[in-house]
């Protein structure tokens, strides 16, 4: 279902926002999954899980791909698939030894949801960006609608 809704939501609020919410929402559903109370409420928080991520991957790859040159996509695009496989399965790999004597289960996803959060308010505040005015386009459209209305 998520699949379905990134298209209209990247086009009315834009990639990177779209991707800021993604990154953040995938942080709220490990929160609600460390303290969960019971099974009911740690399938609610997969289901955002998974609507996240697909809020942060879609737009993540589409940036990439309008942004590389094309004579170099293929390996550009190996690059970032060979990057995202390895965070697949690095992640449970470390999160498994920590919570095998470090830390809790919970705590585990605690400094998960952490992380993520912390990805999406980079990618948010894009400190890399030569002039850091972000342009929204849903907010464009309504602006030129209100000059035009004069």
């Amino acid at each position: 279902a998520a699949s379905l809704l990134v298209r209209p939501l990247t086009r009315a609020i834009g990639e990177r926002d779209t991707m800021v919410i993604g990154a953040i929402g995938t942080g709220i559903a490990a929160v609600v999954m460390a303290i969960a109370p019971t099974l009911e409420i740690t399938l609610i928080a997969g289901a955002l899980s998974g609507f996240s991520w697909t809020l942060a991957v879609v737009p993540t790859f589409s940036f990439l791909s309008k942004n590389t040159p094309s004579d170099n996509i293929t390996p550009y695009t190996t690059l970032c698939n060979q990057m995202v496989q390895v965070a697949i399965f690095a992640g449970p790999m470390i999160g498994t030894n920590l919570a095998s004597g470090l830390m809790t289960v919970p705590a585990v996803l605690m400094l998960g949801a952490v992380m993520r959060v912390i990805a999406g308010i980079i990618v948010f505040a894009d400190p890399f960006a030569e002039s850091n005015q972000r342009e929204h386009p849903g907010l464009k459209r309504i602006s030129e609608r209100a000059h035009l209305n004069r």
